[in-house]
């Protein structure tokens, strides 16, 4: 798990819109790579989705927000800006296997659609919430 978090913050650090520096694992270099790559590359996240089931909320969860951090559940924070209540219409870009749209289900809002570039986890949140939540929609592409 260190690794990955490791993996994820290199990625974020080095990558860029024209390349991203990586590290030559024969030469053990930093070499620039020109085109995507990390956080901006769509196999970066499929890869990172078939590879791992481990779920990951980058902004905290909607009920208890972010560990370690008081005051912090997103229903705390958004909901009072959601006027309209269980009929609000929520669309959550960059879903990943995050638990938020979940959460927000379970709390009364049902019109939610998520986005996100991997089918990898398109795929996998489909099949995890399809009997439990079948309101919720999951759509695969790129919002970039």
């Amino acid at each position: 798990r260190q690794r990955e978090q490791m993996d994820m913050v290199r990625n974020a650090l080095f990558g860029g819109a024209n390349g991203q520096y990586v590290k030559d694992e024969e030469t053990d270099e930093w070499k620039f790579s020109k085109g995507k790559h990390g956080f901006a590359s769509a196999d970066y996240w499929e890869d990172t989705y078939k590879n791992s089931d481990r779920q990951y909320d980058w902004y905290g969860t909607w009920l208890s927000g972010i560990q370690g951090a008081p005051d912090s559940a997103l229903r705390d924070i958004i909901g009072p800006s959601l006027s309209g209540g269980a009929e609000t219409v929520v669309l959550n870009l960059g879903c990943g296997n995050s638990r938020l749209s979940e959460e927000m289900h379970d709390d009364g809002y049902q019109n939610i659609t998520n986005v996100d570039i991997s089918q990898a986890v398109i795929k996998k949140m489909r099949a995890r919430n399809e009997h439990r939540k079948p309101q919720m929609s999951y759509l695969q592409m790129d919002i970039s």
